[in-house]
């Protein structure tokens, strides 16, 4: 066991917290409630984190201290599900939840997943801490309050691996001991959060690391339904992958942390997209959108087929028309990023090719329809492998197609 370091100082804490403009309304609000900020915010603003995490549990009737919240901050109140779960949303997207305390605040914390977690504040009674948890903290230990709350939530399970891998903690012995046991469980929690969970992993920095772990452990063959061996293999191809990511054009590193969809960033889409492809049966609720990504890979790899060395010009515009958008994927999921110049050429000529639609329809005397169609891809594949340079070109070479040269 380590001493708690001095930025654990219950006196600074109380500075910390109370200097947030946010926490200064709703403590000072609170008059005659009992009010605590619980869980994540503890644990982040001890670690020095900035955390996304706002929550706040009540004891009494606080619905005319919502309103009175919701007022100074200018923002909206929202109900969320059954158990009485307010939000305050404001209007620079920040959120803040408020839930009643029915029992006693150490009753709430005995609940919670993990010791870390397990903490709560307010300016009466300082750090609430029946757990260890601060001294978890220090320790960088990942240790659950008990074995039956994992039971109760088994996607906990999930979320011990995720805190490992994004805290650089360790996970206590008894705890992965119980990880390990129950992970079955996760067949019978529902599959939205699990997949909410599953993507946090896959956004993170370290996600070949807990994945990896995750394998060991047994958890990620219960979640994707694949060999140890093969697992391991993908998990190997995201090692990779999280490499070249640092070599592309700025254009498309940028694009690797902005959201996709389900809360899944790029880069964490190219990750699952490894992880998925050939396997279909998974724990995981896939948007349709991602699905969609899923199948033009995978058609796009049946294009590729054994030709490893060297794409001609037409194997790339085959390979970009049936990818779409996802191409730039199959680049990077190939190591063939030397190819993104070549895709962002497909999309400009996508748009604009030497002849129009209307100038084709007039060269060519063809209406809309398939054969208008044809004429169009097969011009701008001739345009793309360079064959045809000019309008001219173009026009000979319907005139060649229709047989009329």
């Amino acid at each position: 066991m380590t001493h708690l370091p001095d930025k654990f100082n219950t006196v600074k804490l109380n500075s910390m917290i109370l200097s947030d403009r946010y926490n200064s309304i709703i403590f000072g609000k609170r008059k005659n409630l009992d009010v605590y900020i619980v869980g994540g915010y503890i644990r982040d603003i001890l670690l020095g984190r900035e955390s996304p995490d706002r929550d706040y549990a009540i004891k009494g009737d606080f619905r005319r201290y919502l309103r009175e919240v919701a007022s100074e901050l200018d923002g909206k109140i929202i109900r969320i599900g059954k158990r009485g779960l307010y939000r305050i949303v404001l209007k620079n997207g920040m959120m803040l939840d408020f839930m009643p305390l029915y029992k006693n605040i150490a009753d709430d914390l005995s609940e919670r997943d993990f010791t870390i977690n397990s903490l709560a504040w307010s300016p009466g009674r300082g750090v609430i801490d029946p757990h260890g948890g601060m001294q978890d903290l220090a320790d960088s230990l990942i240790k659950m309050v008990k074995e039956e709350n994992l039971r109760d939530d088994p996607v906990r399970i999930l979320r011990a691996y995720r805190f490992s891998g994004e805290l650089s903690f360790a996970i206590e012995d008894e705890t992965r001991r119980s990880l390990k046991l129950l992970g079955n469980l996760l067949k019978e929690a529902k599959s939205e959060r699990i997949t909410l969970e599953f993507y946090k992993i896959l956004n993170s920095k370290t996600t070949a690391g807990t994945l990896g772990l995750l394998l060991s452990d047994g958890i990620l063959t219960t979640i994707i339904s694949c060999f140890y061996a093969e697992l391991e293999t993908k998990i190997k191809a995201i090692n990779k992958i999280n490499k070249i990511f640092n070599k592309l054009p700025l254009n498309h590193r940028i694009k690797l942390d902005s959201d996709f969809s389900q809360g899944l960033t790029y880069k964490g889409l190219i990750r699952l997209e490894v992880l998925l492809r050939g396997i279909p049966d998974n724990l995981l609720r896939i948007s349709s959108d991602i699905s969609k990504r899923l199948v033009r890979l995978e058609k796009a790899y049946e294009i590729r087929g054994n030709r490893r060395k060297q794409f001609t010009k037409e194997d790339l515009y085959d390979i970009f028309s049936i990818a779409g958008d996802a191409s730039a994927e199959f680049l990077i999921m190939e190591n063939r990023i030397k190819y993104l110049d070549e895709f962002d050429r497909y999309r400009s000529l996508k748009k604009k090719g030497l002849l129009s639609t209307k100038e084709i329809i007039k060269y060519a005397d063809v209406s809309e329809g398939k054969t208008l169609g044809y004429l169009i891809e097969l011009l701008k594949k001739e345009e793309f492998a360079g064959k045809t340079t000019t309008k001219t070109d173009a026009i000979k070479l319907l005139d060649k197609i229709l047989n009329r040269g």
